[in-house]
């Protein structure tokens, strides 16, 4: 195909001076050369020559223009910049209730930037229902995996977003756990022994995933880390006990409505997954669970020991009777765990004089021969009562202990004017032996010397030490936490400890705030939430049978998730757009939920269904009150003028270029053929077929009687098809001019005054629109509560009007494919005109390169097209939004038997080292910058090459390329050396073919 047009005449002015001056000489014998004269006239000759042969040149262009335009090849106008824009409302109870509504055609500017003399205008797509809750929470769960992720920075409004990331991507352990609330068990809290009982339920329990089993003391703002001392559930697995030792101080806290002890277990791992066509592994069911505590104290001296009403010194060896034991004499002693009811104490006791080792004692033994016995008592509140204990020191005769647990009647006393909790010894019968004394003797009538027997009880030492036991109970209340979820349950209800959701979809949550007092912010109204998403993880691609995820958006209404109905504009979630949700007045704050902070939230939620996402979307923010807008002027009732009733009559529009749909109306003195407009006849049913009913309308007046008729009428590209009843006109979009038939090939307008209009067109676009994020911000439509607007991202896609080469490279393309797609340059051809912003494609017959990356088998009936869109970026690469439009675009005008792959290219970084020498009196660092300035434009996959048309599929460049590119920068003397190495984004890239160029990393250095 030829792109450029021959020239008639391929003469210079030289060459017709040249040939004027041989043909003077050879006929006239006149020499130039010698003549000044006559070289001057052949000059202005040859001069004058010269343009009229540049004029002749252009015929041939000119015809082929004109010919062009009799098959209505026109250039494409200008392609507008879009933006989402973010309205922020004004912080007032009134705005409340007043309900703010941007509507659509708003308009916002942008300030003008260097160079430029006028602001870029945007207009809204849409109308924006602008509320005052805000996007708090993001989280994503995955109930296959057992895995969250919490992403809320997706919600951030202000400053740069993150790379991006799919968003049901879920890499975090999901949270299962338990908390068990009990009242205080006893009245210590320096608990040495905590003993929780649990009841298994169910047998056959996978124990792998609770071998990593975590407890703690929870609190309000922080968690005490604990680490049992045994464990026989084996990880909740089968029944036994988890023993605790040393407990940390176990303070109540007020948790979930109620104030508790709580002791809180979950665990580090996900729930354990079923394999493919096997049972899912159970998970434990405790029936029950009781929770005892112990506690021990220390051995200590007693605080305080009488002998009757004697004081004892514990510093030295006592007699707790006194050295002349008798009937009833009492030993006290005192301790304040002595009043601790059902508190276990042992008193251990060594003798200074046992009676069993005498030998050793520094005393004489102490003398059990008169069968001493001595009773242990407390006081009950009202008299001493003996004690049910156990006295391993036979009455104080040998060493040992006396063991008993208080009993619950237990009360603290006075003793000898000390209050305190006392128990005592009491001698009740026998005796340590007698004094010293003479007895009578009947027999021999005289008195007999008996020596003393007498040896009491003295003790050396005598300590205390003491255990409390208390339960077992079960806890007033367990909460479980899974799944996002808090579930209250009667302590002694059978409950699951960790249990999976009862949904198996992947979900998206979101978490809104509400301000206080609004308490319906979000009912019977749409919420807009703007999601940006940017790019894809991996490769890009879009295939015919590509299966799209089915997503479902539900809310919280206090009980239960209920299923509500979205406009949505992304595609789900595959490219950015606006999702409009629409709300229930149930709508509830989901005070359930366990993520923190959560339960003062209101929650929506996405389930993603069905269908995949081969492409995986890369989410980078969502945000609320954004609404896209486009670099357009929106121009309502513009009047064109007045019918004359002649054929192909003409009129021009005020404001150039026309973009987008033309909305043209014509005022017509009759209704079209037809009763009226409740029973139209066939040819009004026709206009109401195509344009709905406001294809039609009418004023009436004061008594109802119709006045006007203004009838929408449809554009086209020509005439050929319009018959002559077909309300037809043609628009030419850069001139603004507007033609109508010409009664046998379009209805000529009826004569009229002022009865021809523009009901509503749009003109602007062009790169001028093309603005850097946080620039649009000057309002230029009053909104009513509205306090600033700014857009968060930049303003893309902007186009100037398609260029005259660029036309007759399409025509001569459209001569030959006619807008059908057969061969691969129709491919290429036609997803050029998909979208504008398409700068380059390549179609690869019987390849499939979405899946077979290196292009190493041969597919029969798939052809794989590949796009690079337009960008100064290193690597252009096309969004799924752009790939479905070509799709989509190519798919109407081909067969369907080949299947189709359009994906994005993929790149080769050309990497360079060098050493150069800069020329003597220019700055070394500037050279080095212009070498990378160089290297990058030369580079460029769409601009670099040699002839800045930029690089073809598999094209790499030479080493003596880039010599004599960085050997003509200015301040470079010579390159001393030269290295160019490839950069692969994937392996084998190279050997396929299939690739683009891009810079790559530099190293340049200077040598000497």
């Amino acid at each position: 195909m030829i792109h450029k047009a021959p020239k008639i005449d391929c003469r210079t002015e030289e060459d017709i001076f040249r040939y004027t001056a041989e043909k003077l000489k050879d006929r006239l014998a006149v020499s130039v050369d010698r003549d000044p004269l006559a070289r001057a006239l052949l000059r202005v000759f040859s001069r004058y020559c010269g343009h009229v042969i540049q004029r002749m040149n252009q015929v041939p262009d000119k015809n082929r223009i004109a010919f062009l335009n009799v098959l209505n090849v026109s250039r494409i106008p200008p392609v507008p910049a879009r933006v989402p824009l973010t309205f922020t409302p004004v912080k007032t109870p009134s705005m409340a209730s007043s309900g703010i509504v941007v509507p659509a055609y708003t308009k916002v500017a942008a300030s003008p930037g260097e160079g430029e003399t006028e602001a870029a205008v945007f207009e809204t797509m849409f109308d924006l229902a602008v509320t005052n809750v805000e996007l708090k929470k993001v989280l994503a769960l995955d109930s296959r995996t057992d895995r969250y992720a919490d992403k809320s920075f997706l919600a951030t409004v202000g400053g740069k977003a993150g790379p991006g990331q799919f968003a049901f991507a879920a890499d975090q352990p999901a949270g299962h756990g338990f908390c068990l609330g009990f009242n205080p068990i006893g009245e210590r809290d320096d608990i040495t022994e905590l003993r929780i009982r649990f009841e298994i339920g169910n047998s056959g329990v996978s124990s792998c995933p609770w071998q990593t089993l975590e407890w703690y003391i929870p609190a309000l703002d922080s968690e005490i880390s604990m680490k049992p001392a045994g464990d026989t559930t084996r990880g909740l697995s089968q029944s036994g006990e988890v023993v605790f030792r040393n407990l940390p101080e176990w303070p109540t806290s007020p948790m979930h409505g109620r104030d508790l002890a709580w002791l809180s277990c979950r665990s580090s791992g996900p729930l354990p997954a079923a394999a493919k066509g096997e049972t899912p592994p159970q998970l434990p069911l405790v029936r029950t669970v009781t929770a005892s505590a112990g506690w021990d104290v220390s051995e200590n001296v007693p605080a305080g020991a009488f002998f009757n009403n004697l004081p004892i010194d514990f510093s030295k060896d006592f007699f707790p009777f006194g050295q002349r034991p008798q009937f009833g004499d009492l030993f006290y002693l005192g301790c304040d765990f002595l009043a601790t009811q059902q508190c276990e104490v042992t008193l251990k006791i060594k003798m200074t004089n046992p009676a069993s080792d005498g030998k050793r004692a520094p005393i004489a033994p102490v003398n059990r021969a008169g069968d001493p016995r001595i009773q242990w008592e407390y006081w009950n509140g009202r008299r001493w009562v003996g004690l049910e204990c156990r006295d391993d020191t036979q009455a104080l005769t040998e060493d040992g202990r006396v063991s008993f647990v208080v009993p619950p009647p237990s009360a603290r006393t006075t003793v000898n004017g000390v209050e305190g909790a006392w128990i005592r010894a009491r001698l009740i019968s026998g005796n340590y032996g007698r004094e010293e004394r003479f007895e009578f003797d009947n027999a021999d009538q005289r008195l007999r010397h008996i020596p003393a027997t007498l040896a009491p009880p003295c003790i050396e030492t005598v300590t205390l030490a003491s255990s409390l036991t208390a339960g077992s109970r079960p806890p007033e209340l367990v909460v479980t936490d899974n799944n996002l979820v808090f579930e209250e349950i009667n302590g002694r209800t059978p409950f699951h400890p960790f249990q999976g959701a009862s949904e198996p979809y992947r979900a998206l949550y979101l978490g809104f705030s509400v301000p206080e007092g609004e308490q319906n912010a979000f009912a019977d109204r749409g919420l807009d939430l703007y999601f940006h998403v940017c790019g894809a993880e991996g490769s890009v691609f879009v295939r015919d049978d590509m299966a799209r995820a089915q997503l479902a958006w539900q809310y919280w209404n206090g009980g239960d998730w209920i299923e509500t109905s979205a406009k949505d504009g992304t595609g789900a979630l595959n490219m950015s757009g606006l999702v409009t949700v629409r709300l229930g007045a149930d709508i509830a704050r989901w005070n359930e939920c366990s993520i923190e902070g959560g339960s003062e939230l209101h929650w929506l939620r996405l389930l993603w269904k069905e269908g995949a996402f081969e492409c995986r979307p890369k989410l980078q923010r969502v945000v609320l009150n954004t609404v896209p807008a486009t670099q357009t002027m929106t121009l309502e009732n513009e009047l064109l003028g007045s019918g004359n009733g002649r054929p192909m009559q003409t009129f021009r529009s005020s404001r150039v270029p026309i973009l987008q749909d033309v909305h043209l109306q014509v005022r017509e003195p009759d209704m079209p053929p037809g009763e009226e407009l409740e029973t139209p006849g066939e040819e009004l049913e026709r206009i109401l077929e195509q344009d709905g009913m406001e294809a039609v309308e009418t004023i009436r007046n004061a008594q109802g009687e119709i006045e006007k008729i203004w009838i929408r009428w449809q554009e086209v590209n020509d005439f050929i098809s319009s018959g002559n009843r077909d309300r037809h006109f043609v628009v030419d979009r850069q001139s603004g001019e507007i033609c109508f038939g010409d009664g046998q090939r379009g209805l000529i307008p009826p004569p009229g005054v002022n009865n021809v209009r523009l009901r509503r067109y749009r003109t602007g676009g062009g790169s001028f629109g093309d603005k850097p994020a946080e620039s649009i911000t000057q309002l230029r439509t009053s909104v009513p509560y509205v306090d600033s607007v700014v857009n968060l991202e930049p303003a893309l896609g902007g186009q100037d009007i398609e260029d005259w080469n660029s036309v007759r490279e399409r025509g001569s393309r459209w001569l030959r494919h006619r807008d059908r797609a057969v061969t691969i340059e129709d491919y290429e051809d036609l997803a050029k005109l998909a979208a504008p912003v398409v700068a380059r494609a390549k179609c690869y017959p019987n390849r499939d390169l979405a899946s077979d990356r290196g292009n190493r088998v041969i597919k029969p009936g798939v052809i794989s097209l590949i796009i690079v869109p337009h960008g100064m970026e290193r690597k252009p690469l096309p969004d799924l939004n752009l790939l479905r439009r070509v799709t989509d675009y190519i798919n109407q005008r081909r067969l369907p038997d080949p299947e189709l792959v359009v994906l994005a290219p993929e790149y080769v970084q050309v990497c360079v080292e060098a050493v150069i020498v800069a020329g003597t009196g220019h700055g070394e660092a500037g050279v080095l910058d212009r070498c990378r300035l160089e290297l990058d434009r030369y580079l460029h996959p769409l601009t670099g090459g040699a002839d800045g048309n930029g690089w073809e599929f598999g094209e790499r460049p030479h080493g003596s390329d880039l010599y004599v590119l960085l050997e003509s920068i200015r301040g470079l003397e010579y390159v001393h050396s030269l290295d160019i190495r490839p950069a692969e984004e994937s392996p084998g890239l190279l050997q396929t073919g299939i690739f683009l160029i891009t810079p790559g990393e530099y190293n340049i250095r200077l040598g000497v």
